[in-house]
């Protein structure tokens, strides 16, 4: 659908076809690479045929590759890979973008004031933070990391200079979202393969490309979102199937994930998306929530099922133990918190259980897998402990920040495009199920520059600034030119 609208460039082929030259500058080149690399032809072969495509298409393809690439390469496939998306991501937007505003300042894309006013408010509490922390140096590492994530974040908003673009970036979220569900089903068949029960498949918590299963739930939420507002378009059925196919596609993967904070941020955003569009369906959804719930309460098999598959037996995930821990550590970091990256160096000082017990073992091993970041399982509690009072006082105000925009753009967005109206409405829900979320997970907002893991959110907050501001300076020229 939108893919062929973007890449079906009849006037390019064309060009492309009647360079003969370039064509057989290329089989040269490619037949010149596959002889150096006797036992690696097909990176070659990928390579030059990459190199062909972009040539072809242009800026088009070159972002929905990177997106693709990002969220499918980036993960613990192989470092060295994760390492060269990340070189090509920063040198290739970064050159789109000088080539389009070149060293004018003034033209760079405007940011909406909130937005700013919140990072000078995050930026002043990092800095005092790490000023009194007792590891410095980590917290300079984890900021000049996040400073650079924001870098690339704005490389991605300063081109969205059209509703097309815009479109282009969401189908690329999406697409790597379908491809990154076929990943975990593909986990799914190789555990079935080794213990063929449903219990176990659920119990594992199957995520693919990252071993972060949350992470990618998020990641699947977000992208179910963006794609459910466009059966409330009027399109031809077989269209409608193929979204239908796929938002069914992602609401599985979710499940696979057995994430409960994604569970409840997509029940969250459903609600708003079908408060503002369908009330029907609303009402719908409320009703089999409560027969389901009837289910698990009257009838034991279900309830049982129920218990297994969401994994009440476990409670909180040994989330209670990780908040007593950060609230210990607020006792005595209360005002400045113990600074980005500090929370792993400082747990074992305010361990909640004996280190030697089962669940002490489980704590370490949860520190080795995440390298020491913040484990509260809260993003506010997160960035309390890591900043103290102004970190907390910040994540209070971004979601107050971005549902204040996201209100403001649906309301812009009404008398505007029906499609532009349906996709702010999408990205305001999502942003909404994940605040709710970061009462249970402290990653996928502000995670300090864990690429694949934060992107999603501040790529849909970055669209949806650029509609924000874009209504807005089309309403101020519009009313000034009644006022004329």
């Amino acid at each position: 659908m939108i893919i062929l609208k973007l890449l079906d460039s009849k006037y390019e082929s064309q060009l492309f076809i009647s360079n003969y030259k370039t064509i057989i500058l290329y089989s040269f080149l490619l037949a010149g690479v596959a002889t150096l690399l006797t036992n690696y032809e097909w990176i070659g072969i990928v390579l030059i045929t990459y190199i062909i495509l972009l040539k072809v298409y242009g800026e088009k393809f070159f972002l929905i590759s990177l997106i693709i690439a990002i969220f499918t390469l980036v993960g613990e496939v192989n470092p060295t890979l994760r390492l060269a998306v990340q070189i090509v991501a920063f040198s290739g937007l970064g050159y789109l973008f000088i080539e389009k505003y070149g060293f004018d300042f003034s033209a760079y894309p405007k940011i909406p004031s909130s937005i700013i006013k919140f990072f000078t408010l995050f930026y002043i509490a990092a800095i005092i933070s790490i000023l009194l922390s007792n590891h410095q140096m980590i917290g300079i590492e984890f900021m000049l990391r996040f400073t650079a994530f924001l870098l690339l974040v704005y490389l991605f908003y300063s081109l969205i200079d059209s509703n097309e673009k815009v479109m282009l970036y969401v189908f690329s979220l999406i697409v790597a979202a379908v491809i990154v569900t076929f990943g975990s089903f593909y986990t799914i068949m190789d555990t079935i393969l080794n213990n063929p029960s449903i219990f176990m498949i659920f119990q594992s918590r199957l995520g693919g490309f990252l071993s972060n299963v949350n992470a990618i739930a998020a990641f699947l939420f977000i992208s179910t979102c963006l794609i459910t507002v466009f059966l409330f378009t009027e399109i031809k059925n077989y269209k409608k199937a193929i979204i239908i196919f796929i938002i069914t596609l992602l609401l599985l993967g979710i499940l696979i994930s057995n994430s409960r904070g994604a569970i409840l941020a997509t029940v969250t955003s459903f609600s708003i998306i079908f408060f503002c569009l369908n009330r029907k369906l609303l009402w719908g959804m409320i009703f089999m929530i409560f027969f389901f719930v009837a289910l698990i309460i009257l009838i034991e098999p279900f309830r049982d099922f129920f218990s297994d598959l969401i994994r009440i037996d476990s409670g909180l995930s040994r989330r209670n133990h990780l908040w007593n821990l950060s609230f210990n550590m607020l006792k005595d970091n209360f005002w400045f918190g113990v600074g980005p990256g500090g929370w792993g160096k400082e747990m074992f000082n305010y361990f909640p259980v004996m280190l030697s017990s089962w669940e002490g073992e489980l704590f370490i091993e949860l520190y080795s897998q995440t390298l020491g970041k913040n484990n509260s399982h809260n993003f506010y509690l997160a960035m309390f402990t890591d900043l103290g009072v102004l970190g907390f006082i910040s994540s209070i105000m971004l979601p107050i920040i971005y549902l204040n925009i996201g209100y403001k753009t649906i309301r812009l967005a009404k008398s505007y495009q029906k499609e532009v109206y349906l996709l702010v409405i999408g990205i305001t829900a999502a942003g909404a199920g994940m605040f709710v979320r970061g009462i249970f997970e402290g990653i996928s907002i502000i995670t300090y520059g864990w690429l694949s893991v934060d992107l999603p959110f501040w790529m849909i907050f970055g669209i949806l600034s650029f509609y924000y501001l874009k209504l807005s300076n089309d309403g101020t020229r519009s009313t000034k030119t009644t006022d004329t």
